[in-house]
């Protein structure tokens, strides 16, 4: 009975301990920042596949990793053991931080597959029963690699210790998978490091007695050599692992990058950050982003106005210019004057005259219009519009918000002139207007 109970214990503590590694996450902060740049790293190990697929080292290789970088001044998002949707919560709330950083590495120890010349990732308790099922189920790279690329980090790079067998493929009743991982190409500022060649696998560390994957044993090493750039680093990390597997594994990398990185600079050298090269783009009247990048804003504005578009012109060091709608017809083709009352009134020495107008703007501009009443005399006392002869105006000026409305009213005196032929034809005419466009 004494032994019933001490192996239920033991099965307890285990399966405990499994609970403890499944969707585990851990933000470490940097040890130390020797670069002085803006670091953040998320690394990724899954082990716990389960049915003869579980990987040995992956978890020690993550660990490893996540110290390391943390000493190179990058906080570290650890994920050990993660399903697909608990690996996606995780990768966007890391999306979200790395935005404008100078670097940002996706460092990943498990699983991996090429299917159709995409690679996946696969998270533990992913079902794969065929080939269509890794789109579904796992994680693309390509997605990784365009969530890094929108958030305009300066130097991206992606570490894939994943270049092993594919461990599903026997239940596949037609596969379209190869060995290991497909080339990649990568994006502007992206460095991409495989753990073996396109279609070879990586070799298991305990073969070679071990704590780690051949791949990142090394790397863990001479990513920490003071004065090495990123390409001296991948570059010995490959020698070492070719060297100890006899050529069985041959470590890949893709780059895109143009200048020198350090992970960690020599003394007293900091590598300067190198300014990103600005640009200009737009985004319309409809709340759309142009795809174009632009020299300057006048150019840009230039585009927009060509296009009959306008609405908001960015930069990517913070500027923003409005680019008003450029009308199409003179403003005063949107302005209307209604009457809606009068009156005359008579004094000692003429008529006072009230006059009251709606103006109205039917446009979405903003409309300066001058309303003017002309005051004057008929010629023979002829009351017809032609025989008017204009002395002044009595004008009022109202500021039109778009598709608004102004009421305005005049009341004003006009005296009588002691002439033969004005004494008793004085009046005013027709209400005119002139408008134009308020900037």
């Amino acid at each position: 009975m004494r032994n019933l109970i001490f192996i239920c214990l033991c099965m307890l503590m285990a399966l405990g301990a499994i609970a403890q590694t499944r969707n585990f996450r851990v933000v470490k902060v940097p040890a130390e920042n020797p670069s002085g740049q803006k670091r953040k790293a998320v690394v990724i190990g899954m082990s716990d596949y389960d049915k003869g697929r579980n990987l040995d080292n992956t978890l020690n290789d993550a660990n490893d990793m996540a110290e390391v970088l943390t000493r190179l001044g990058f906080e570290v998002t650890l994920l050990k053991n993660n399903d697909l949707r608990t690996l996606l919560t995780n990768l966007t709330e890391w999306y979200n931080t790395i935005a404008d950083n100078d670097m940002a590495v996706f460092y990943y120890a498990g699983h991996g597959i090429e299917v159709n010349g995409q690679n996946y990732l696969i998270p533990v308790g992913a079902s794969l029963n065929s080939a269509t099922d890794a789109q579904f189920n796992t994680l693309n790279v390509n997605q990784v690699l365009g969530n890094m690329d929108e958030k305009k980090v300066r130097m991206k790079l992606l570490i894939l210790d994943a270049c092993r067998d594919n461990p599903f493929s026997r239940s596949w009743t037609r596969s379209s998978s190869s060995p290991g991982l497909a080339t990649m190409s990568a994006p502007k500022g992206t460095y991409i490091a495989f753990a073996a060649l396109p279609g070879s696998t990586a070799q298991d560390g305990g073969n070679y007695n071990l704590p780690n994957g051949v791949f990142t044993y090394y790397l863990k090493q001479e990513i920490v050599k003071p004065g090495l750039t990123i390409d001296q680093v991948f570059n010995n990390v490959t020698n070492d692992v070719a060297t100890l597997t006899n050529d069985l594994q041959t470590p890949f990398k893709n780059s895109s990058i143009r200048s020198d990185f350090y992970f960690l600079p020599k003394k007293n050298e900091v590598p300067p950050v190198v300014p990103e090269k600005k640009y200009y783009y737009y985004v319309d009247q409809r709340g759309n982003k142009g795809t174009q990048q632009f020299a300057s804003s006048s150019e840009a504005e230039i585009y927009m106005k060509r296009n009959l578009l306008y609405g908001k012109i960015y930069s990517n060091m913070g500027e923003v210019f409005v680019v008003e709608e450029t009308p199409n017809k003179p403003a005063v083709d949107y302005i209307t004057v209604t009457q809606t009352d009068y009156g005359n009134r008579s004094t000692r020495n003429g008529h006072i005259y009230i006059r009251e107008y709606i103006v109205r703007n039917s446009s979405h501009f903003k409309i300066q219009t001058n309303v003017r009443l002309p005051y004057g005399y008929y010629r023979d006392c002829n009351s017809d519009p032609e025989n008017f002869v204009e002395d002044a105006y009595w004008g009022k000026v109202v500021i039109l918000q778009p598709g608004g409305s102004v009421t305005i009213k005049f009341e004003e005196e006009l005296k009588s002139i002691n002439s033969p032929d004005r004494s008793k034809c004085s009046g005013i005419s027709t209400v005119r207007y002139v408008s134009s466009y308020v900037r």
